[in-house]
């Protein structure tokens, strides 16, 4: 009987284990479009970890002991439809997504944004380095900074000069809400002045932005608890939000007209992405599970093979979702993200609420939602859809 109670403990720790992996894999692949770092690298290296991440991933859902039968069908539909969008699009972003969110059930949320924080300062230092000595490009950009001026930025080994931003901002924002339960006014200004430095060495508006907003709610909420929970309204916002943003993101991009003053100057603000998601509405129709659609980024137009192509680029999260993967995945995705907002609600989660209102506000601007290397909110839908609505005193850490 000893022997058997150990076999089961090690099954347990080693789906655990195999989740890591995957997603440690899946952290390394995104580093690959983010970063030049590929070019130290050999390509059938990047063509095993995409095998390891469908592998680990696999292998933990299979060796668990005691999984339900919902689960395991769940699970089998939701790859196949990931492995549909895969053939339709090109793309293997939706099966890994897919994969690791079915494998990152049962296992605490605060163990995986550790690892996440782990991963991305491990490989955020190491590109970092690695151009410093001229390992990697420097790759340089001209445009405009925090205040207006026009200054040469440096990628400091990324592609573009702003990835390095988003991924600072996004850990800040897994830091606290590793820290809200013993959260301090003190964190949030460390917090906040990382943002700002690296806003200040990178030349980026937008992510200190979004890191500004992050932090003033965080503080009013931890001032005057302004989020009152046993209020309706928080209920109705989880729900509504999502919607009311795919809605508006849809409405507003194929009406715009740039004769409306209003929507001239949010085309202008945005850097012309209501042009740009109305430039895809008006080529491709919304499909069940997606389709291919080329873009080329400021990257690409720079220093990709193609220099002199015109830039087209679709950073609305809400359109890339509905055109890029489809009506099944776009409907997967706000669900998902629908039953983390109701979660936060109902387990009185501030710090995690906020987190996704962040999420879906700039999903307006781009599609950092589905960046689960450093916004692994997804990573906790399976716990909370199984766990959490037999027993509603569940934690998701």
């Amino acid at each position: 009987m000893k022997n058997y109670k150990v076999q089961k403990k090690c099954k347990v720790q080693l789906y655990i284990l195999m989740f890591f992996i995957a997603y440690s894999c899946y952290i390394f692949f995104r580093y690959r479009s983010q970063s030049l770092i590929d070019e130290m690298i050999p390509d059938y290296i990047y063509k095993f970890v995409n095998f390891s991440i469908i592998f680990f991933a696999l292998f933990s859902i299979i060796i668990r002991n005691k999984v339900s039968k919902k689960y395991l069908i769940l699970s089998m539909v939701l790859i196949a439809i990931s492995v549909v969008v895969y053939i339709k699009t090109g793309q293997n972003s939706f099966l890994f997504i897919i994969s690791l969110m079915l494998a990152a059930y049962n296992i605490p949320f605060s163990k995986i944004v550790i690892w996440s924080v782990v991963n991305n300062v491990f490989w955020f230092i190491s590109t970092f380095i690695c151009s410093i000595c001229g390992l990697i490009p420097d790759n340089t950009y001209s445009h405009k900074d925090v205040l207006g001026n026009m200054v040469m930025a440096h990628s400091y080994g990324f592609n573009h000069y702003s990835s390095a931003s988003f991924i600072v901002l996004y850990v800040s924002i897994m830091v606290v809400f590793l820290l809200r339960n013993n959260l301090k006014i003190k964190y949030l200004i460390v917090v906040y002045s990382v943002n700002i430095i690296t806003a200040l060495i990178f030349t980026t508006r937008m992510p200190l932005v979004l890191s500004t907003v992050f932090v003033l709610l965080v503080f009013l909420e931890e001032k005057f608890n302004f989020i009152n929970f046993t209020s309706k309204k928080w209920m109705g916002m989880a729900i509504a939000v999502p919607i009311l943003l795919s809605v508006l993101s849809l409405y507003y991009t194929k009406y715009y007209r740039p004769s409306n003053l209003i929507m001239y100057v949010i085309n202008m603000a945005t850097s012309k992405r209501l042009e740009m998601g109305q430039r895809v509405i008006n080529t491709y129709n919304l499909k069940l599970f997606g389709q291919h659609i080329p873009m080329y980024g400021t990257y690409s137009r720079i220093y990709g093979a193609n220099p002199n192509q015109e830039y087209f680029y679709l950073d609305n999260g809400y359109l890339y979702l509905f055109y890029e993967y489809g009506l099944v995945f776009s409907f997967i995705i706000l669900f998902s993200l629908i039953v983390l907002f109701l979660y936060s609600n109902r387990s009185k989660d501030e710090v995690l609420y906020i987190w996704i209102l962040i999420l879906m506000l700039f999903g307006l601007l781009n599609s950092t939602f589905l960046n689960i290397e450093y916004n692994p909110c997804l990573l906790a839908v399976m716990s909370v859809l199984v766990r959490f609505r037999k027993d509603k005193n569940w934690r998701i850490d």
